[in-house]
C-alpha cells in the first residue's frame, strides 16, 4: 500500500511506473485506468488525478502519461500540473517547472 501525501513524489511515481510495467508484461499494453493497477492508490490530498493517457508515442501499448493538477490556492502560486510518464517525471508537460521555488521534482 502506497501513501501519496500532499505532493506527488518521485517514490510515488516509481511505484506507479513499476505497476504499469507489470501490467504491460501481462497485457502488452499499459493500463488506461490507475484502478486497474496492482497497487492501492489513495487520492492525493491537494491534487486531482487525470486519466491515464497515451504518452509520447500516442499509443498505450508503448507509452503512458498521468497528470495531477493542484487544487485551489498553493501558497499564492495558483494552480499547476505535475505529469509523470513511463520515463518518470515529465518536466516538459509539467507546469510546476515554471515555479522552481516550489518544485521539488525538477532541476529548477
Amino acid at each position: 500500500h502506497r501513501d501519496l501525501h500532499s505532493f506527488p513524489t518521485r517514490r510515488s511515481s516509481e511505484r506507479i511506473r513499476a505497476s504499469q510495467e507489470r501490467y504491460h508484461a501481462i497485457f502488452a499494453t499499459y493500463a488506461d485506468d490507475i484502478d486497474n493497477l496492482d497497487i492501492a492508490i489513495p487520492a492525493p490530498k491537494y491534487f486531482t488525478t487525470g486519466l491515464v493517457a497515451p504518452g509520447s508515442t500516442v499509443d498505450l501499448e508503448t507509452s503512458w502519461s498521468l497528470t495531477l493538477t493542484r487544487q485551489g490556492a498553493s501558497a499564492g502560486y495558483g494552480p499547476y500540473t505535475v505529469t509523470f510518464t513511463e520515463q518518470g517525471y515529465d518536466s516538459v508537460n509539467s507546469t510546476i517547472d515554471l515555479l522552481p521555488q516550489i518544485n521539488p521534482l525538477g532541476s529548477g
